[in-house]
């Protein structure tokens, strides 16, 4: 007697291709009150603060409890997307509050400063205005409270810090090559890469002769001038500074006027790299097509030929500011 046989069941795999489609969706709840991107005071709090802090991410479960959290490229972006969540029941409230309520009351208050809700109060005050407002998002009304520690912009400075930094620039042969030769390549070559102007820029360098290289060095030296001479500013020595201090300064103005003193002279020493680096910078963000990261900008300066790989690791802090500077 034959047995009769099994009927074969088919199984759905989990596959690569099925966590990769899963992770991609993503959905804004279709909430009835403003973007938090709209939102002035939430707007500059997420502005203040990267992407990657533990801040922005503990927002993120807050605000899209049921979404996985996407990449610190596109995390920001995403938040400003929330307009107020779709479920209005009261057990979802409940869910939401126990939620929130599981932080230690200094992470419950940060989470109230990104979203522009009260601070003040018992726990459960804080975290019942932060229901409120996520159900419904919408300006508070009130001034911007800075975080403790929260930082200026690039670009805040005083006009004298900015006058004083451009007064030392000092243009190099090459670079005055470059500027030169830079539009015509570029016309030339309307589709060809940065890196790939940069290197053809540095074979031509390398093909001319001393001569020539000494018109573009007596060149260099002109436009050092005429670009120092547009700021209005005269060399001033380290030692110079320290004696007229010495005379018309108090104790404490001396030692603040020693400490710019021997930051100057720090600034006189790496000058030229720097505006190097600035000239470069401002040529990257001018021939990218679409937005940049500040990794790719490292990566296309690490190209050139007046740069490696640690000069550029050296003055990441520099290349960070110039950037940020730039792109207002």
């Amino acid at each position: 007697m034959s047995r009769p046989s099994r009927e074969r069941k088919t199984v759905e795999r989990f596959s690569v291709e099925t966590a990769e489609k899963i992770l991609k969706e993503f959905e804004v709840p279709e909430g009835s009150g403003e973007q938090l991107g709209s939102i002035v005071n939430v707007e500059k709090r997420l502005n203040a603060t990267k992407a990657t802090d533990i801040s922005i991410k503990r927002l993120w479960g807050v605000v899209y409890p049921n979404q996985n959290l996407v990449k610190a490229a596109s995390r920001k972006s995403k938040l400003r997307l929330f307009k107020g969540y779709a479920d209005d029941s009261e057990e979802f409230k409940e869910k939401m509050t126990k939620k929130i309520a599981k932080y230690g009351l200094k992470d419950i208050k940060e989470l109230a400063l990104c979203l522009d809700t009260t601070t003040t109060g018992s726990k459960a005050d804080i975290v019942a205005g932060m229901i409120d407002f996520l159900g419904k998002p919408a300006a508070s009304g009130n001034a911007y409270r800075k975080k403790v520690g929260e930082k200026k912009k690039v670009g805040s400075k005083k006009a004298g810090d900015k006058r004083k930094r451009q007064g030392k620039k000092v243009i190099s042969s090459f670079m005055a090559f470059s500027m030169e030769k830079r539009p015509e390549v570029k016309e030339e070559n309307p589709k060809m890469k940065f890196g790939d102007i940069a290197k053809t820029i540095g074979r031509l360098w390398k093909e001319l002769s001393d001569e020539e290289k000494e018109e573009y060095k007596q060149k260099a030296a002109v436009l050092t001038e005429e670009a120092n001479a547009e700021n209005g500013e005269k060399a001033k020595t380290p030692k110079k500074a320290k004696k007229t201090t010495k005379k018309k300064a108090t104790k404490k103005a001396k030692e603040e006027k020693e400490t710019e003193d021997e930051e100057e002279s720090e600034d006189e020493e790496e000058t030229e790299m720097e505006t190097k680096l600035r000239a470069a910078i401002k040529e990257v963000l001018d021939d990218a097509d679409e937005e940049i990261s500040m990794k790719g900008v490292r990566a296309q300066l690490a190209e050139l030929e007046d740069f490696d790989k640690e000069i550029i690791t050296a003055n990441k802090a520099f290349i960070k500011k110039v950037v940020y500077n730039l792109m207002g």
